[in-house]
């Protein structure tokens, strides 16, 4: 990062859905749900960890603010 550069937002979420009209869909509910607290400049990088690539760089040098165990959404799509 450059002196005065201002760092942005990225959420990784890790889950075990592959289906990418769902994943797309969290993604866009969050961009909304978020967008009332970011600044009209700032915006959030939503990612999944899938293993590769920036998602997994972000995981090892941050520490998870939440963890959940419990698979919810998940048991929700099954039942569906």
């Amino acid at each position: 990062m450059k002196d005065g550069e201002k760092p942005h937002l990225a959420l990784v979420i890790e889950t075990e859905i592959k289906d990418k009209s769902i994943i797309e869909a969290i993604s866009q509910d969050l961009a909304v749900s978020t967008k009332g607290f970011l600044g009209e400049d700032e915006y959030i990088d939503i990612l999944v960890n899938d293993g590769n690539g920036t998602a997994v760089e972000i995981t090892k040098a941050v520490k998870p603010f939440y963890v959940r165990k419990s698979s919810w959404l998940k048991k929700v799509l099954i039942r569906q």
